[in-house]
């Protein structure tokens, strides 16, 4: 119900249990201390708290999402671990690239990076994934007769306090067979 309801002190509770080392082990093993290195120039990096200078305060605003700023690709790339049985693949672009004749030029294989949860954990994960489409903050995203796991977010804007927010969904479909990633902003 936590997750389904993005409910801020679940996610702070969960971080403090896990504990800082072990939170940026799990930063670092799903990708989110380096660029992907997608195939597409420009990538950006994660801007992250040092661990040092983290504390229990950034640790406890980095759990919800707030003291940390990733890519779109990062978050894409670690939701897709949790539907591919906890592991982590290098992401892609395209699949294949062909010329103006329909001739492949080159194609680009599925590439496994590490497991970085077990299977029964990423099982976890996708069940209350479907929480947040099936009743949660992601409901608008239910589709009737369609599995759906996926998870909402909101950002405040700077200055904080300005009433400006951003908000966001990733999501994958189908969530017994994931075939299909997003993530709209």
């Amino acid at each position: 119900q936590g997750v389904a309801n993005s409910c801020n002190p679940v996610f702070v509770t969960l971080s403090q249990r896990l504990g800082l080392e072990t939170f940026y082990e799990y930063l670092e093993a799903f990708g989110f201390m380096d660029k992907t290195g997608i195939d597409y120039p420009g990538e950006a990096s994660t801007i992250l708290q040092s661990k040092k200078n983290a504390g229990p305060v950034g640790l406890a605003t980095m759990s919800y999402g707030q003291g940390i700023a990733c890519t779109p690709v990062q978050l894409l790339m670690s939701l897709s671990a949790a539907g591919n049985e906890g592991v982590t693949m290098k992401p892609h672009l395209v699949s294949r690239l062909v010329d103006s004749d329909g001739n492949t030029v080159e194609t680009f294989e599925p590439e496994v990076i590490r497991q970085v949860i077990s299977k029964q954990t990423a099982a976890e994960i996708c069940q209350m994934m479907e929480g947040v489409v099936n009743g949660g903050t992601g409901k608008s995203a239910y589709i009737p007769g369609y599995r759906i796991g996926g998870k909402t977010g909101t950002a405040q804007t700077l200055p904080r306090g300005n009433d400006q927010y951003v908000v966001s969904f990733m999501g994958y479909a189908p969530a017994n067979d994931p075939q299909i990633a997003i993530y709209v902003v």
